[in-house]
C-alpha cells in the first residue's frame, strides 16, 4: 500500500452508536472510531483492566519491495491488527501511554446504510469508554498522531490489536476499534476483562 492511505469511507457504530462521524481510519480492516455524547448512557462503566492498553504513536512507510524489509529505523508489528498490513513499517515516535482502567463492550460495524460493513473485512467492534482521569491522555495522544499525519498503535499484552491512522483528535474519552472476526474481538475482550 502506498504512504500516506486516503481515509476510508466514514462507518458507524450499530444501534444506539449509528451515524457517528470516523476519526481514525486504518489500515488493514480495524477502525478507532470516538462515541458521541449520546452513547454515554449505553458505555460500560471503566473498571480495571486484565491487561493494559497501551496506544503508541507510529510514523508508517512502505516495506521495500519485492521482500517488504523494513527501512533503517522501522519494524514490522505483530498481532492481529498488523496481519493486514501488507507490508507496512513503523517507527515510534515519542512514548507511550498506558491505560489500565476502561469500560469495555463488544458491538458490530455498520456502513452510512445501516447495512454489515463487510467491504473492509469488520465483523465486530470493541468499545472503550476511559475514565474522567484518562482523557487527556488520550485527547493528547491522538492528537500528536493526527499532526503527525502518524498512525496509533493500540496494543494489548505485547500485541499490536489495531493500528489506525490518525484522522482527527479523540477528545471524549471513548472510542471503538474494529476487527475481522467476533472471535477475535471475544479474544481481545477477555484479555481486557477476564471475569467478564
Amino acid at each position: 500500500m502506498p504512504f500516506p492511505l486516503p481515509p476510508r469511507p466514514a462507518t458507524a457504530l450499530a444501534s444506539a452508536l449509528a451515524g457517528l462521524a470516523l476519526a481514525l481510519t486504518a489500515v488493514g480492516c480495524s477502525h478507532v472510531t470516538p462515541l458521541g455524547p449520546e452513547s454515554a448512557a449505553t458505555a460500560a462503566t471503566p473498571r480495571q483492566l486484565g491487561s493494559p492498553i497501551v496506544m503508541q504513536v507510529m510514523l508508517g512507510k512502505p516495506g521495500t519491495p519485492p521482500t517488504g524489509a523494513c527501512p533503517a529505523g522501522y519494524a514490522a508489528l505483530s498481532g492481529p491488527g498488523a496481519a493486514e498490513d501488507q507490508g507496512r513499517c513503523y517507527s515510534k515516535l515519542g512514548a507511550p501511554v498506558t491505560f489500565t482502567s476502561a469500560g469495555v463492550a463488544t458491538g458490530r460495524l455498520k456502513n452510512s446504510a445501516g447495512q454489515s460493513d463487510a467491504s473492509t473485512g469488520a465483523e465486530a467492534a470493541l468499545m472503550f469508554n476511559l475514565p474522567a482521569a484518562d482523557r487527556a491522555a488520550l485527547t493528547a495522544i491522538t492528537t500528536k498522531a493526527y499532526e503527525a499525519k502518524g498512525y496509533v498503535d493500540i496494543s494489548v499484552d505485547g500485541q499490536s490489536w489495531a493500528i489506525p491512522e490518525a484522522l482527527a483528535p479523540l477528545t471524549g474519552g471513548q472510542f471503538a476499534i474494529s476487527l475481522p472476526s467476533r472471535n477475535l474481538a471475544l479474544q481481545l475482550q477477555r484479555l481486557l476483562d477476564p471475569s467478564g
